[in-house]
């Protein structure tokens, strides 16, 4: 990629230290390279996903990268906290096209402004999200810019807002109070005829990808104790399991996650493989066959101390040595069990 239209061809060498970073940025002069980050720190540093970076240059030129002759992204460092406080704008409700391109005082400007509304984000001194619980979870605002983001298709927005929401919340907070209300209107949308089963996929889909990411910062190979969380063969629904995943994970506990479809005679021999704490299960309503039966049979073929715990609207609540957890707040109360606890 030519970094002007006006310049002579390379001839192998590119525009800065030696022809080793080109772009649209004028980088002849210095003859080392400055401080940059690369399109994965970036996205770390500030919670936008790198398809969110990519989507908003291409659309609105921002963040505008170097780029090496390989094609790897480089940014500024001062690209991180001017993206941080874009993503505070659109957490608030505002269009990423409206702020992205904003001198950074009318941005500050436009913050300031919503500052005292129910999304603005804790100050250096604010307590923790940890000690803010459900408080700082977000208000009306923020969510009714989600279900918009759903309604308009707008993939790169609806990420950001989820991304910024998780890494604002800690997990029980985003599950309760973003991501299950956020699918209960979408839900409640689409039954009422107001949206279609591709908004629902649609919003399914990128809700998945934010709590898949939002467990990395916990996952552990050595953790213990150890949870398998997985779904019974025919049964397609995957969020409430990925929101259980998440709250083992955060609680201290590693999982591991067999996902959709797997049968029964599979976590018996994984019990047999793996010294298990626990085998959680997701149940949705459309879980096909006797559920009861099949937990039935599945109790009987564990070993009595590896408990099964089961959630979801299909999880039948009087199957013998069986837990059945309503939500994610009981799922953590039941984690959280005195040592020695049944039940």
């Amino acid at each position: 990629m030519r970094s002007g239209g006006d310049r002579k061809p390379r001839s192998g060498r590119g525009s800065q230290d030696g022809g080793r970073l080109t772009g649209r940025r004028d980088t002849s002069t210095p003859r080392s390279e400055p401080a940059l980050l690369s399109i994965g720190a970036l996205s770390r540093a500030t919670g936008v996903a790198t398809a969110t970076l990519r989507t908003w240059e291409r659309r609105y030129g921002f963040p505008q990268p170097l780029r090496r002759p390989s094609g790897h992204r480089l940014y500024p460092l001062d690209a991180a906290p001017r993206l941080r406080r874009i993503v505070h704008a659109i957490a608030r409700g505002h269009r990423a096209a409206d702020v992205i391109g904003l001198d950074p005082g009318a941005l500050e400007s436009l913050i300031d402004t919503a500052a005292a509304g129910p999304l603005a984000p804790a100050d250096a001194g604010s307590p923790p999200a940890r000690a803010r619980g459900r408080r700082s979870a977000p208000g009306a605002p923020g969510l009714r810019a989600m279900r918009d983001a759903v309604r308009r298709l707008d993939g790169p927005l609806l990420q950001s807002l989820l991304e910024a929401a998780a890494a604002r919340l800690e997990p029980l907070a985003f599950i309760e109070g973003v991501a299950r209300p956020l699918m209960r209107a979408v839900g409640e949308a689409w039954a009422s005829g107001r949206l279609d089963i591709r908004h629902e996929h649609f919003a399914s889909a990128r809700l998945a990808d934010v709590l898949r990411q939002a467990r990395r910062q916990f996952d552990t190979a050595t953790a213990r104790p150890r949870a398998v969380l997985a779904s019974l063969p025919g049964d397609a629904h995957e969020l409430g399991l990925l929101m259980a995943a998440l709250v083992f994970s955060a609680s201290g506990w590693q999982v591991l996650y067999m996902g959709r479809d797997t049968p029964p005679d599979q976590l018996r021999a994984l019990a047999g493989d793996v010294d298990l704490d626990c085998i959680a299960l997701g149940i949705s309503e459309t879980a096909p066959g006797d559920v009861a039966r099949t937990l039935k049979s599945l109790r009987r073929g564990l070993p009595r101390e590896v408990p099964i715990v089961v959630g979801g609207s299909g999880a039948p609540g009087d199957v013998a040595g069986v837990t059945r957890v309503a939500d994610a707040r009981s799922l953590k109360a039941w984690i959280d069990r005195p040592a020695g606890a049944t039940g």
